[in-house]
């Protein structure tokens, strides 16, 4: 009897404990575990050849949930205009855990507006991790719309409740990139994002208050013109994301490719000599490289 007082007595502390734990302890996702996010308003034909591509044979061997036009108006109204988010929720992704450290890893397929590394960066900003993500349309799409599916996923995948601001800040900069991309390119447009991102997390000087020089000189840099109402816009996206708490070490350990090419971005513009060659500081002394340039421009 005394046994089975003392068993019953332990199976209420290991149930207390349940109730007590965080949400997010007793939902951590394990790698290889997946998810999978679809369109709600795919038709039949449509839905199939989502699935095709994303190399899903039973969507019923998988967790399964739904984005809605309500959920990408709601993310994406501030910064899209109603004809480029269209009527109906398309984008579709799957995405699967992976090991601690492994970085965000992106494929796309029917996507026109968004590539990987503007994916990439946004998540970042969300603060999402280690994660392998498939994004497909059923024909070519937008893709905009992609994000607020893993975002909703990875919540959902991983228990842990991503910061509203955080969310904002990622939808904002994948907008501001995509347009940003038209004008100087894709490639550069995510460089230019994540380098003036990475400046203001790495105590290199740069603050809200200097940021108009230090993207004066990035693009000086990397040889690229911008309009004013890209600079004004870009400036309004920073404000966005110096809202949130970023992992200054997030883009050196999700995104280590885009990492290397930032750093090496001297060997891609000649000899300017204003520009980063240390790991440590992708542009060097920021103050310096202002000065640098201010002074080749009135020299």
């Amino acid at each position: 009897m005394e046994k089975i007082k003392k068993s019953g007595k332990f199976m209420f502390f290991l149930l207390l404990c349940c109730f007590l734990l965080p949400k997010s302890v007793l939902a951590d996702a394990v790698a290889g575990e997946q998810y999978l996010v679809l369109g709600k308003d795919l038709k039949a034909d449509e839905l199939q050849a989502v699935l095709d591509i994303l190399g899903v044979k039973n969507p019923e061997d998988y967790q399964v949930t739904y984005t809605t036009h309500e959920d990408e108006v709601q993310y994406l109204g501030d910064y899209l205009a109603a004809s480029v988010i269209g009527t109906r929720a398309l984008s579709s992704v799957l995405i699967t855990k992976t090991e601690e450290n492994s970085g965000i890893t992106i494929t796309t397929t029917n996507i026109n507006y968004c590539t990987q590394e503007m994916y990439r960066n946004a998540l970042i900003t969300a603060g999402v991790k280690d994660l392998d993500v498939k994004v497909a349309g059923p024909f070519s799409i937008s893709g905009t719309a992609a994000l607020v599916s893993v975002m909703k996923s990875y919540e959902l995948l991983t228990g842990e409740k991503l910061d509203e601001t955080a969310m904002d800040a990622a939808n904002n900069e994948l907008v501001t990139t995509a347009e940003l991309s038209e004008s100087i390119g894709s490639d550069k447009a995510a460089e230019l994002i994540a380098a003036l991102k990475q400046e203001m997390f790495e105590d290199n000087g740069v603050t809200l208050k200097n940021i108009d020089d230090a993207l004066e000189t990035l693009s000086e840099n990397m040889d690229v013109t911008l309009s004013e109402e890209e600079k004004e816009k870009i400036v309004d996206l920073m404000a966005n994301i110096n809202k949130v708490d970023i992992d200054v070490d997030a883009i050196k350990t999700q995104a280590a490719e885009l990492y290397d090419t930032i750093k090496n971005i001297s060997s891609e513009i000649g000899d300017k000599q204003n520009v980063i060659e240390s790991i440590g500081a992708f542009f060097g002394n920021i103050i310096n490289s202002i000065i640098n340039f201010f002074s080749n421009l009135f020299g």
